[in-house]
């Protein structure tokens, strides 16, 4: 060290080592109301150099008007004691932002014991505030959402939590079943203004391919972060000018919107929004945010899982109480015959008669048996297919001349239109067989006598096409998503007898060739159609028939 070079003296290292720490330092004198800060602390509250206006008054404007009054109460108070002051507050930045400070100041009096000056210290304790109330949020909300199953109220009660600590707006849609989203929860402070929110999304809503919002979040399952929300994209969401104008008076300074996910599937959207409180949101912000969709979506995933086991576990109990029934009765008749039979009371013809009625309740019981084995195969993944090229016309006849006997019995017509000679498919005949019975037979069995079922193959698209229409019964629209389910039969289809499994066994087979099937109707009255599409055969000759049992395929 250079005999030129000197040590700094006692005030101005007390100064350095204060901005070294990021600590402002202020003095009031109490009987003018003159304020002095040093150059850190204006910088703390976002003034220029020298620019504060040196007034208590000027201080208290800066102090946000929620925390106000406990401040300028406990300087008071200090005041009055000759005391020490210590609190912890909002205050507002010439920029609008607001951030947190710590402040704490010691009042010193003249020689007459009267209060004449206060003097402290201020720090920024925006991050530490921000970091303490994340963590309070993200453990109220978990412990919301681990309170009940109702995942509707609890994610109301979760946007009630994000309001105002993460944002002035929340708002939480949540996807259905049918690809629309339901709004469950819009959060403000300002009930009118969540009262404008509904009359907007009901006059204005947003269609499924909107650009950005929670349709396109919920769609593409990737996050919207607009920390400067600008007139453009106001603009690109607004429909009228009318509708501008609403949205631009909602004052919305910027945004986050992000995918409700679990399991890899997208389950709603969280939107927030900071309006009026000026503040943008930042990384921190999205980090928390990204969080709690998190643990909200998991909820909604837990929620939905109880609810279909819920549903499982009665179907379960519905199927045994309907196979029980299902089994007894054929069962029922061959012992009803077959005591007749052993009293050997019965003449020739009336033997005749016992015996096809045994012979007719034992095949419908082996068909229960057989539907109820092939389901367990699904379900283990044993089943097997032994592909060939097969020429679905042929099959689609062989099934139709076995079916024309239980048509012709129920008065049923039973037809076949077919627009090409040869329709080849890689598939496993017996298979594609048992796929058309179980469509016909269900047809067969809700078409009313005098009522027609139609059968038809043709070539679409690389695709063979085959539909199977009838005139009966129809399908509700509420059970028409469930309609391929296992151990599901719609309202009124009960006394029908049967299962519940032919469709669902149809549809696995058909997934197992590669193809797919779907069930359409107008409603109940109005018939139904069911639609197999299977990949077509694109080299026939490249493909020679199969070993038996060498092709499989697991089920799941």
């Amino acid at each position: 060290m250079s005999n030129d070079t000197k040590l700094p003296d006692r005030e101005a290292r007390l100064r350095g080592a204060l901005d070294a720490a990021d600590v402002g330092v202020w003095e009031w004198t109490i009987p003018t109301g003159e304020v002095a800060w040093t150059d850190t602390l204006e910088r703390i509250h976002g003034f220029g150099r020298g620019s504060f206006g040196g007034t208590f008054d000027v201080y208290s404007s800066c102090i946000h008007e929620d925390d106000r009054e406990a401040v300028l109460g406990a300087i008071r108070r200090a005041v009055e004691q000759r005391s020490t002051y210590e609190v912890e507050y909002r205050m507002y930045r010439p920029d609008g932002s607001i951030h947190w400070v710590s402040a704490r100041g010691r009042v010193f009096a003249d020689e007459s014991g009267r209060p004449r000056m206060m003097m402290g210290i201020c720090m920024d304790v925006s991050e530490r505030r921000r970091t303490t109330e994340a963590l309070r949020l993200l453990l109220d909300a978990s412990s919301t959402l681990a309170s009940s199953l109702d995942y509707q109220k609890t994610l109301a009660t979760v946007a009630n939590l994000c309001v105002p600590h993460l944002a002035d707006w929340c708002v939480i849609d949540v996807l259905l079943e049918d690809g629309r989203l339901e709004r469950v929860a819009v959060v403000h402070r300002d009930p009118e203004k969540v009262s404008l929110v509904h009359e907007l999304q009901a006059k204005y809503p947003a269609p499924p391919d909107a650009p950005n919002g929670p349709q396109r979040v919920v769609r593409t399952g990737v996050s919207e972060f607009v920390p400067d929300i600008p007139l453009d994209l106001l603009r690109a969401n607004a429909r009228d000018e009318a509708h501008l104008a609403t949205l631009m008076a909602l004052g919305m300074r910027s945004y986050i919107c992000l995918p409700l996910l679990a399991r890899g599937r997208t389950l709603g959207a969280i939107t927030l929004i900071n309006a009026e409180s000026r503040r943008a949101h930042d990384t921190h912000d999205l980090r928390v945010a990204e969080e709690l969709a998190a643990r909200a979506a998991l909820a909604i995933d837990n929620a939905r899982l109880y609810e279909r086991s819920v549903e499982a576990s009665r179907a379960k109990d519905e199927f045994l109480a309907t196979l029980s029934h299902e089994l007894k009765t054929p069962l029922t008749a061959v012992l009803g015959y077959a005591s007749l039979l052993e009293k050997g009371d019965l003449d020739p013809e009336e033997t005749r008669s016992a015996l096809e009625a045994i012979k007719s309740a034992a095949k419908a019981q082996a068909r229960l048996v057989e539907d109820i084995l092939e389901i367990s195969r699904q379900v283990l993944g044993k089943v097997r297919l032994d592909v060939t090229p097969t020429n679905l016309v042929g099959v689609l006849r062989e099934a139709a001349d076995t079916l024309l006997p239980a048509a012709r019995a129920r008065g049923v017509q039973l037809r076949i239109e077919c627009s090409a000679p040869e329709c080849l498919v890689l598939a496993d005949p017996s298979r594609v067989q048992q796929i058309l019975w179980n469509l016909v037979s269900n047809a067969l069995k809700f078409t009313p006598e005098g009522g027609s079922v139609t059968l038809t193959v043709a070539t679409r698209d690389g695709f063979a096409t085959i539909e199977v229409r009838d005139t009966g019964a129809g399908i509700p629209s509420q059970f028409l998503p469930h309609v391929f389910e296992r151990f599901t039969q719609g309202p009124g289809r009960r006394d029908q007898g049967g299962l519940g499994l032919g469709l669902a066994i149809a549809r696995h087979l058909v997934e197992l060739h590669g193809g797919s099937i779907e069930a359409h109707s107008e409603g109940e009255g109005k018939g139904a159609t069911f639609t197999v599409r299977l990949p077509l055969l694109r080299d026939p000759a490249a493909s020679a028939p199969r070993e038996p049992g060498r092709h499989s395929h697991a089920g799941t």
